[in-house]
């Protein structure tokens, strides 16, 4: 009895070494420089400093959104009797996304005055011997990291696409770009914000489901960021046709100040006219042009109105 129960508790501290002796299993860590960012269930559509999603829709949306936008910059003054009123070199400047469209590309209604939501401007406004000028602009693609280039693209309106959207033809990106989509009903898609941080282009994607009926603009969850928010787009990657991946543009983000400072979503109302304008089918009007009297009135015209449309379709040369 006492030789088996010796054996019993021999068995027993050799099986209690082997057991702190064995390592348990510790949880992974990750390498230094590597972060995890956690996609964004499609439930929470409110934009997140987190863009970059782990899934394999989030990654393809990323590299789309960075090859199908430009990043513009406008660079105006304000010269009073000819003298400028600020010693700079340029009184602001303002920072535009504007979508890669087919044959050509978007622009919103501040293109033309980009110093309209410039609160130091509002001293100027009834200032009669003042001048303000738009003296530079430049662009890159969202995707380039280089410097920007000398703006050499058209800057000539040809056709609204929605109420905050307007489009130029220009062929300069290989006619490539988003297609619109236009119509009412359930629509799936992103909501692409960007932000400007320390001078640089950051875009926030999030789900987003919105159901359109016969209004126009819709609201929007509002995105975080603040004043660093340039403006945003509704799109959605339409992949029914095998092999081949079309990112359509649904909205644009439009931001109402006198609504609480909010921004709403405007739906895409008009499809492009690509064959309206294309080099082998438009011709300017043959008879020489009256400048004097008919651009003089196309500056009258509301930026973006069919008669400021019409005007500039006649191949009038816009101030």
């Amino acid at each position: 009895m006492k030789k088996s129960s010796l054996i019993l508790l021999s068995l027993f501290l050799v099986l209690v070494c082997n057991a702190q002796n064995q390592k348990l299993p510790t949880p992974r860590k990750s390498p230094k420089g590597e972060s995890v960012k956690v996609e964004t269930t499609p439930n929470d559509n409110t934009p997140s400093d987190n863009t970059t999603a782990v899934s394999s829709s989030y990654g393809i949306l990323q590299d789309a959104v960075k090859n199908a936008f430009i990043v513009v910059q406008q660079s105006y003054n304000i010269r009073k009797n000819g003298v400028l009123v600020d010693g700079n070199d340029f009184f602001g400047h303002r920072y535009a996304v504007l979508p890669l469209l087919t044959h050509g590309y978007g622009v919103d209604s501040l293109f033309e005055k980009p110093w309209g939501n410039d609160k130091r401007y509002e001293e100027y406004v009834d200032c009669s011997e003042c001048l303000v000028t738009v003296d530079r602009v430049q662009f890159k693609k969202l995707s380039d990291e280089g410097d920007y280039h000398f703006f050499n693209l058209n800057d000539r309106v040809t056709e609204a696409l929605a109420s905050d959207l307007f489009y130029i033809q220009d062929d300069h990106f290989d006619n490539k770009g988003l297609e619109v989509k236009v119509g009412n009903g359930i629509q799936k898609g992103y909501m692409v914000w960007f932000l400007m941080r320390n001078g640089e282009i950051i875009p926030s994607i999030q789900p987003l489901t919105v159901t359109f009926n016969e209004n126009t603009v819709f609201p929007v969850p509002q995105p975080k960021g603040g004043k660093d928010v340039l403006g945003g787009y509704f799109v959605n990657l339409n992949m029914s046709v095998p092999g081949t991946i079309t990112m359509e543009l649904l909205g644009v983000a439009r931001y109402e100040a006198n609504d609480g400072g909010k921004w709403e979503l405007v739906k895409m109302q008009k499809e492009p006219d690509l064959f309206m304008f294309t080099k082998d089918t438009y011709q300017p009007e043959s008879e020489a042009p009256t400048y004097n009297n008919e651009e003089e009135k196309t500056e009258e015209y509301e930026f973006g109105s069919d008669e400021y449309i019409k005007a500039q379709q006649k191949g009038k040369k816009r101030k």
